[in-house]
């Protein structure tokens, strides 16, 4: 949280429930509105935090942040971000997300 916090984000919430899925950090920088995804590892060995993001989470997150969009009047933008970490190592992927990947046509029209 304050590693968003410190880059001008505002945090408009933690750990908050959409439906079935829960979104770690809600932020908002602009009209942007931003989903952030925390995964740790200890170490960085069977791929590591990055790779600990998997397909079926990362398309609840982008349906949680259409929802959520539809919620703020302001928000022209979404994206999803993953904050890895592994050990003492901080990885910050900004649209580690995108909805070409995980979307279906009909979907995507939303974002």
């Amino acid at each position: 949280m304050v590693l968003y916090f410190a880059r001008g984000y505002r945090v408009l919430g933690r750990n908050l429930r959409v439906g079935h899925t829960q979104v770690d950090l809600v932020c908002r920088r602009g009209n942007q509105l931003v989903l952030v995804e925390v995964k740790r590892r200890r170490t960085s060995a069977h791929g590591g935090a990055r790779q600990a993001l998997g397909y079926d989470q990362a398309r609840r997150l982008l349906r949680a942040g259409m929802w959520l969009r539809g919620s703020y009047p302001w928000a022209r933008g979404m994206r999803v971000d993953l904050v890895a970490i592994d050990g003492w190592r901080v990885q910050v992927v900004h649209g580690a997300v995108d909805g070409d990947t995980y979307l279906s046509d009909s979907e995507r029209v939303m974002l």
